[in-house]
């Protein structure tokens, strides 16, 4: 016996699952595309990648927990600014009813917080980070959605200006504009009306 499946938004059926595309579409909702999970999963990769690359070429003389801690934090936040960055996903976050758990998601993004206790990061430039995002990301949820992608950019563009005199260690110098881009710059922009 089959389970029927509930008619999803425009009323497209997803593609058949890989293990892949399943565990995209859990994290970026049920009509998540194979494409979509492909360019989800090379830009993960990929961007873990440079940002390996990146640090090792830097010779940050990092612990292995530091390592560790430095590179989750950059899977985690590119797998974020790609698939934030799809229409299921937009579709899925901004759907109505979702105001409180985006609010949520982006009050649980303290990562700037922790990174103190583990590398050279000032707390103020950790602590204004984090501010800052969370004020960044309000705008934008308040801006009409006509103009929520440039408010969205203006906002990420002025924190990377700010971002940029804080004083970030060797080989991490990629986060503060990864984490506005993957909370502000993609979570944060609603989908177009079609």
């Amino acid at each position: 016996m089959s389970i029927p499946q509930p008619e999803l938004v425009g009323g497209r059926q997803p593609a058949p699952s890989s293990p892949l595309v399943t565990i995209f579409r859990r994290l970026s909702g049920p009509d998540a595309t194979t494409a979509e999970a492909t360019v989800w999963l090379a830009g993960t990769l990929g961007i873990t990648a440079v940002a390996a690359v990146v640090a090792v070429s830097r010779s940050p003389g990092w612990s292995a927990l530091q390592w560790v801690l430095a590179m989750g934090i950059a899977f985690d936040f590119s797998g974020g600014v790609v698939s934030n960055a799809t229409s299921a996903a937009k579709r899925s976050v901004h759907r109505p009813g979702r105001t409180r758990s985006r609010a949520l998601f982006y009050a649980a993004h303290v990562h700037p917080l922790v990174l103190p206790l583990a590398f050279s990061v000032p707390w103020t430039a950790a602590a204004a980070l984090y501010a800052g995002m969370l004020a960044a990301a309000a705008l934008v949820e308040l801006a009409p959605r006509a103009v929520a992608q440039p408010v969205a950019f203006a906002a990420v563009a002025a924190g990377l200006f700010l971002a940029c005199g804080a004083g970030w260690p060797i080989g991490l110098e990629w986060f503060a504009p990864v984490y506005l881009l993957k909370l502000v710059g993609a979570y944060a922009v609603p989908p177009e009306r079609s």
